[in-house]
């Protein structure tokens, strides 16, 4: 896996693509969002060093992203 994730490192294609796929996939995902929300918290919650993670996806990391959510619906 080190080897397929330097070649990737390598090439600015193959990093957009790997990317692509990572938004395609999550918006192709016929999971219910309540059921991929539960998932994604009960993880963070065993590795808080999922904030890397969300951080690189989205920009954003799961304090802030909550505070948002919890602003906009108070």
């Amino acid at each position: 896996m080190k080897e397929q994730i330097e070649e990737i490192l390598e090439s600015e294609f193959l990093l957009e693509e790997l990317m692509l796929k990572i938004i395609q996939e999550i918006n192709e995902d016929d999971e219910p969002l309540d059921k991929r929300c539960r998932q994604l918290l009960l993880s963070y919650m065993e590795k808080p060093e999922m904030d890397n993670v969300l951080m690189s996806l989205c920009g954003w990391n799961l304090k802030s992203l909550i505070g948002m959510v919890l602003n906009e619906n108070t």
